[in-house]
């Protein structure tokens, strides 16, 4: 490879020839672990050709980056990732390489993905491009603020629990097209609002509320215990939702989710001691177009399998049901859930994957 990479640097011809070659084989391209000079010379023959880059910036600048000069070379070769669409950036240790690959990034024409993780707060404001950022990074709510008055094209926005979602309702309101929001909730232990809020207008309830007055939204992840009925309530009551994710404190506050008939995703959180499988059943009946159905309960019994089974054998349904189901159970219990969910036209039940693990982190 490397007397391949060098002949493409001198020969122009077998240079279009390689160039060709990468658009296959290099449109998603991991830059981790021990990184080697030549690795980046190929990559600068191939850049126009990537549209996806995962990056771990610590073993990148452990490699290759020792110097002003490394770095520039660096950002200059991002920029030109003319194709590139998408970018997962991983970083442990600060480090100045961050702003400068940041400031590149942003006059690539087809960049519409950011997922961003840093222990230093960084500038991703003039991303004017983006539809989707992740952001996994310590960040006060006037300055994610600040961020999204020039991020208009957003359409999906994840918040780590570093970010303060004190701005919540100000933010959402600056992104006319944001169809999926992912957050976390913070509390005191004394107060149902989330922290810092002294206005009752950053109450959850009211940010629920905003949302379903909104009817933009389709996809909604909540990372934190629902815990009244208010709150559980208004949840309902965003009718445009097809996607869920979130967690109940009260067997009580599950049978809300019924009301939400146009769910096709749904997945949900609940670790009290209370069996409430009847509760699930009930949300089965009434959201006829669920798809995919994963539940993480401590409580559900192999048979649960089976009466879902019969609840969509009742309804008449349509549409195929992909159960996960995850608790703490015994070799023995989980032979007895396989041995109940003998896959039929209307309900495939699979193990949890570990795609679906990690959405509960």
């Amino acid at each position: 490879m490397q007397g391949q990479i060098s002949f493409a640097q001198t020969c122009s011809r077998f240079r279009d020839v390689f160039f060709v070659w990468s658009r296959r084989d290099y449109a998603n391209v991991a830059i981790l672990g021990d990184v080697e000079p030549w690795e980046l010379t190929l990559l600068s023959l191939v850049s126009m050709s990537v549209r996806e880059l995962k990056l771990i910036v610590d073993d990148l600048v452990s490699s290759t980056m020792k110097n002003k000069s490394d770095i520039f070379k660096f950002c200059n070769m991002i920029q030109g990732m003319i194709n590139l669409a998408s970018i997962k950036i991983w970083q442990i240790n600060p480090h100045p390489i961050t702003k400068f690959l940041l400031r590149a990034l942003q006059d690539l024409p087809n960049l519409r993905q950011m997922h961003f993780c840093s222990p230093k707060l960084e500038d991703f404001g003039k991303l004017h491009r983006l539809e989707l950022i992740s952001i996994d990074v310590n960040m006060p709510s006037r300055l994610m603020l600040r961020y999204c008055r020039s991020l208009k094209n957003l359409r999906t926005l994840h918040l780590s629990e570093k970010v303060s979602s004190s701005n919540l309702i100000n933010i959402i309101e600056l992104l006319p097209y944001l169809h999926e929001l992912s957050f976390y909730i913070h509390r005191f232990s004394s107060s149902k609002l989330l922290p810092c809020y002294s206005e009752q207008r950053n109450s959850l309830v009211t940010i629920l509320d905003f949302l379903a007055h909104k009817r933009t939204l389709n996809v909604l992840r909540i990372k934190g215990n629902i815990i009244t009925s208010n709150e559980a309530e208004s949840l309902s009551n965003i009718n445009s939702l097809r996607a869920l994710d979130c967690s109940f404190a009260n067997a009580d506050l599950v049978i809300y989710l019924a009301q939400l008939t146009s769910l096709q995703i749904l997945r949900i959180t609940y670790l009290q001691p209370i069996d409430i499988s009847s509760t699930y059943l009930k949300v089965i009946r009434q959201c006829k177009d669920l798809q995919f159905l994963r539940i993480f309960d401590y409580n559900i019994n192999p048979d649960f399998v089976g009466r879902v089974a019969e609840v969509l054998k009742d309804m008449e349904s349509k549409n195929t049901l992909e159960l996960l189901i995850h608790a703490r159970h015994g070799s023995l219990t989980l032979k007895e859930f396989h041995s109940e969910a003998l896959d039929t036209k209307i309900l495939l039940f699979r193990s949890i994957t570990a795609t679906e693990l990690l959405k509960l982190l």
